[in-house]
């Protein structure tokens, strides 16, 4: 994030922030300086919303169900691939370590280590940036994320022994 005002803090009056990246939700986000093209993808993130609206973690979209995504809508997360959504109920205020997985036929969503898979085939390519605290066009994050961690490949034999090394990093049950 290239503005100074829109990136979202890491430290507040000299002192790091506990939450790892907090976004006040009217203006901060971050993007990556190239597209991240790939049919295939992993989030691990460590995050909550401290107010329980829709606001995305991780977008890269090209428009409306075009593209992935995991968000956060009242009481929910998802990931959404094109326009095949999964949500998972959750605490959402709270710290959580969610993993989405979409390996080109099946979506999985955990929250906390408990998976919901669905089963999909689309073949997605994005050719517009990637976004980290809001979703395409809006939706700006009022949250933190300690982490996330996004992988072009598929992480379904992968998921159990990262979920334990970040559960364990953050101190999440």
């Amino acid at each position: 994030q290239a503005t100074a005002d829109n990136q979202p803090k890491i430290v507040d009056a000299g002192s790091l922030l506990a939450d790892g990246l907090t976004f006040d939700g009217s203006n901060d986000s971050l993007s990556t300086t190239s597209a991240i093209s790939s049919t295939n993808i992993a989030i691990a993130c460590v995050s909550k919303s401290a107010n329980n609206a829709t606001a995305g973690i991780f977008s890269m979209l090209d428009g409306f169900n075009d593209g992935h995504e995991a968000l956060y809508l009242a009481g929910e997360i998802r990931i959404a691939s094109n326009s095949s959504d999964l949500d998972v109920s959750a605490t959402i205020t709270n710290q959580n370590l969610y993993f989405a997985n979409y390996d080109g036929s099946t979506q999985t969503l955990s929250s906390n280590g408990v998976a919901s898979t669905q089963s999909i085939s689309q073949t997605i390519s994005v050719s517009s940036v990637a976004q980290i605290g809001s979703r395409a066009g809006g939706n700006l994050l009022n949250g933190s994320i300690k982490e996330i961690i996004v992988y072009t490949s598929d992480q379904t034999a992968n998921r159990p022994a990262i979920e334990a090394n970040i559960k364990n990093q953050y101190e999440i049950s």
